[in-house]
C-alpha cells in the first residue's frame, strides 16, 4: 500500500495527528482554548483545540451538554505537541460528559474531541441537537 493511502486509513480508522505529511495541517487550523473560557460545538464531527502551558499546570478539560438535550456526550483525547496520546475519556464527567485532569508541563497541548453516536446526516437527524460546550480551566503550580 502506497504511504499516503496508509496515511488516510490511520487519519480515518484513528483521527491520527503524526506521521503522514498534512496532518501538520489540522493541528496549525486548531482551535486555540483559553483558560477559563469555553467553546460551544455547533455540528457534528470531529474538533481538535490548542491550548499552552507557559508553566507546569494542573489542567481541567470538560465538555458539557445541556440537560434535556437529545445529544450523546462527547469523547476527549488529549494530545502532546507531537500528537502522542496522554489522556481519555468518555464519560467521567457531569452528565456522563468526558473529564481530563492532568497535571502537565510547559508547552503546546492538544484536546481532540468527537461524538461517535453523533448523526452526520441532516436529512435524517433534523431532531437531533448535536451542540456541546468544552470547558478548560488550569491551575499553575507551586
Amino acid at each position: 500500500m502506497q504511504h499516503w493511502a496508509r496515511c488516510l486509513v490511520a487519519v480515518v480508522l484513528f483521527g491520527g495527528l503524526s506521521g503522514c505529511a498534512g496532518i501538520q495541517d489540522s493541528r496549525e487550523r486548531a482551535i486555540e482554548l483559553r483558560p477559563d473560557e469555553s467553546y460551544e460545538v455547533m455540528a457534528p464531527g470531529a474538533y481538535l483545540f490548542t491550548f499552552t502551558l507557559d508553566t507546569r499546570s494542573r489542567v481541567v478539560l470538560e465538555s458539557e451538554t445541556r440537560p434535556g438535550d437529545f445529544v450523546s456526550s462527547p469523547a476527549g483525547v488529549l494530545l502532546d505537541s507531537e500528537g502522542r496520546e496522554v489522556a481519555r475519556d468518555w464519560t467521567s464527567g457531569r452528565g456522563s460528559n468526558f473529564r481530563i485532569e492532568e497535571e502537565l508541563p510547559a508547552g503546546t497541548w492538544y484536546l481532540r474531541t468527537r461524538d461517535p453516536h453523533a448523526c452526520l446526516s441532516v436529512r435524517h437527524c433534523t431532531d437531533r441537537d448535536n451542540r456541546y460546550r468544552v470547558h478548560f480551566r488550569l491551575d499553575e503550580m507551586p
